[in-house]
């Protein structure tokens, strides 16, 4: 769970750098963009993942533990699809924002 909520961090943190240096409207391809699409996005998945995993493994045969393990179960589904559709809407975004651009054209290949 450390490395999930240390991608996500350092998502956040170097796209907030990165946009202060270069200015709002720059592609962010750096850091841990260079190695992940939407590394925020990525990590907050994994987090969401692990504590899913965390609680099935450690759950009982008792209702509430059953009635717990369900809906953690739908929260990481929910989660997952909120996510999911915020990278499709800023994918989107990108392609019309930087579209023309030789380095994000290479860099969405790459990813």
């Amino acid at each position: 769970m450390p490395v999930a909520l240390a991608l996500a961090a350092a998502g956040d943190l170097y796209k907030s750098c990165a946009k202060a240096k270069n200015g709002a409207n720059a592609l962010v391809t750096g850091g841990p963009y260079a190695f992940f699409r939407h590394p925020n996005y990525q990590g907050e998945q994994l987090l969401w993942l692990a504590s899913l995993a965390t609680g099935l493994l450690h759950m009982n045969l008792s209702v509430a533990s059953v009635a717990t393990a369900f809906a953690a179960l739908l929260g990481c589904a929910g989660i997952q699809f909120v996510l999911l559709r915020a990278t499709t809407n800023l994918d989107a975004r990108q392609a019309v924002a930087y579209g023309d651009d030789a380095k994000y054209r290479a860099w969405k290949a790459w990813r």
